[in-house]
């Protein structure tokens, strides 16, 4: 299974003093512009309709949508800005089903900096750096405002889960670097932690404890195969600070300890061992090391025979 293509090009990201009574005469343009109000309240046109942002709000102008800006306020305004194309299909989908006006979460925030940091460089990848942190802002609002029926999970494939579970997957593989309290996931999807056990259990098959589990496994596994970590380094980059349980997790998921996996299933190994049927077999036998080397999902009945053959232990160490 190949990987999506997208291309995100970051056109302009800035942040901006607006003085008071200033103006943007109501425009349009072929490319999508964001507004991050910082102070506020700003007066927005979308559409010849006026809409009041305060701070931390934004605002998405989409290609060929009409959008202006007003300062009726005693005070000055500003706001970080970002122009940007979507191509690619995925990427090109989830742009255009991102919401015109949201409330920005302390991560978008985050990311925008990062944005106006890379673009304010002179380094020759800086773009290239921005449009990096422009996906991860895209994907971010989108999912943080429900919208994750057409979002993949590159560790379980989620088509056949309902929204809850769904959500709580995409939530659990964007921080696949700790371990996530299960009040935290309760207060992502915002719902009581009882529920949301017994939801995922009754539709995914498995605890969310053990989801959580897969997936922080199947990165470590990633950087195993596809990296230069040490296996110190990679314990540590997904949330294990103690070596020996992450060892003891990581035969638990994948049949056969790290070192051990290292030897058979990095990526010079493979490039060297074509020909080596007893590799190609296991990795084919095996549909947690098959989803690893191929960048493709596991099922969910490949997830609940994966848990369900062995008690559940515990992510955190003792």
């Amino acid at each position: 299974m190949e990987r999506p293509e997208y291309q995100l090009n970051v056109l302009w990201a800035a942040e901006s003093d607006f003085r008071k009574d200033g103006g943007i005469k109501a425009h349009s343009h072929d490319y999508y512009h964001m507004f991050l109000v910082l102070r506020g309240p700003l007066e927005f046109h979308l559409n010849g309709n006026p809409m009041t942002l305060e701070a931390k709000e934004c605002l998405i102008a989409k290609p060929g949508v009409s959008h202006g800006l007003k300062n009726n306020n005693e005070t000055d305004g500003g706001f970080y800005e970002l122009k940007f194309t979507a191509e690619g299909e995925e990427l090109g989908r989830m742009a255009a089903k991102l919401p015109e006006r949201f409330c920005a979460g302390e991560l978008e925030i985050a990311l925008m900096r990062e944005i106006l940091q890379e673009c304010g460089n002179r380094g020759a990848h800086c773009t290239v750096f921005a449009s990096v942190y422009a996906v991860a802002l895209l994907r971010s609002i989108y999912r943080s405002q429900g919208e994750s029926a057409d979002v993949s999970s590159s560790v379980v494939d989620i088509a056949s889960l309902s929204e809850i579970p769904r959500r709580i997957v995409l939530f659990l593989e964007d921080n696949n670097y700790r371990e996530v309290p299960l009040q935290e996931i309760a207060d992502h999807v915002e719902f009581n932690k009882n529920y949301i056990c017994s939801l995922f259990k009754k539709d995914a098959g498995v605890t969310i404890g053990g989801c959580q589990m897969v997936i922080r496994i199947h990165r470590a596994a990633e950087l195993i195969s596809f990296s230069d970590m040490s296996l110190t380094q990679v314990a540590v980059a997904t949330g294990f600070t103690n070596v020996s349980h992450f060892n003891r997790i990581f035969k638990r998921v994948v049949g056969l300890p790290p070192g051990q996996y290292r030897r058979l299933f990095t990526a010079n190994a493979l490039s060297l061992s074509n020909s080596d049927t007893l590799i190609r077999r296991a990795a084919e036998e095996n549909p947690f090391i098959d989803s690893v080397l191929h960048h493709k999902p596991m099922s969910t009945e490949s997830l609940r025979l994966l848990l369900n053959d062995e008690p559940e232990e515990p992510l955190t160490e003792v």
